[in-house]
């Protein structure tokens, strides 16, 4: 128990129900704080970003971080021994905390503790306030998890070669990798003239026709950021798809003569 990470994770039950608790761990939970138990927290980098993750799913209720606790989280981080971490493990950990009821205080706490520069370095400075903000408008009726609409809103303010490379870091599962760019590309769209060449770029660059399910996922993200926009889109997108290539070319259109349909 002395080489647990908090103290609140160091409370023992045997069979009759007895506890045992050296570390004041009960009393930690009734003054909500997170506090490590010994200098053996530095043993695991990873400990850094679970006691983030921690307070992300505990700040609601009043947690805060002790601050000696957060004076060894930035001293690890000083180490270099986070970058080592394999990017397996930070992005499971990030993963979970994106599904907290705070993500944005594993974000904040780390950049607290001089870590966000390390794994997150694109998201550091200015960037982070964007991406926070924008993480916490999701869909909430969809396929996708809640975690990973949470990762792609908070990347949508990079650029695509900060989003690659983020994502090559943290060896992304290629689900998610896509999301965060098929996101970005709303964002785009959005963001310019809504006219019929944009509109049929964005199709096309989330691949509808043949993935039309991701159309679906992002007229739903549509519907959370500009719900005035959906119909519009979503009748273009039927338009679209209502397009027999079979009837154009039976009408004569051929080669070049496709591009002027564009």
């Amino acid at each position: 128990m002395l080489r647990r990470d908090l103290t609140i994770n160091a409370i023992a039950q045997n069979t009759e129900g007895e506890l045992t608790d050296p570390f004041n761990g009960q009393g930690d939970i009734e003054q909500r704080v997170l506090r490590h138990i010994s200098s053996a927290f530095s043993e695991d980098p990873l400990r850094v970003l679970r006691t983030a993750r921690f307070l992300a799913r505990y700040a609601s209720l009043g947690f805060t971080i002790a601050p000696e606790t957060l004076a060894l989280m930035r001293q690890v981080s000083h180490s270099g021994e986070l970058e080592h971490l394999a990017a397996e493990r930070v992005w499971v950990e990030t993963e979970k905390a994106l599904g907290e009821p705070s993500p944005e205080v594993y974000f904040t706490t780390l950049e607290r503790c001089e870590a966000l520069s390390i794994w997150f370095f694109e998201l550091a400075g200015s960037a982070l306030p964007k991406g926070l903000a924008a993480l916490e408008v999701v869909p909430v009726s969809s396929a996708i998890v809640v975690a990973h609409w949470r990762y792609a809103q908070l990347v949508s303010p990079l650029s695509s070669d900060q989003r690659n490379a983020l994502a090559t870091r943290l060896k992304l599962p290629n689900a998610v990798a896509q999301l965060a760019r098929h996101t970005a590309l709303t964002h785009a769209l959005l963001a310019r003239e809504m006219d019929g060449s944009n509109v049929l770029h964005w199709l096309e660059r989330l691949d509808g026709w043949r993935k039309p399910a991701q159309i679906d996922e992002q007229l739903a993200l549509v519907n959370v950021l500009a719900p005035e926009q959906v119909e519009r889109l979503d009748n273009a997108w039927q338009a679209a798809r209502a397009v027999s290539p079979q009837a154009l070319i039976a009408e004569g259109y051929q080669g070049l003569r496709w591009g002027g349909l564009a």
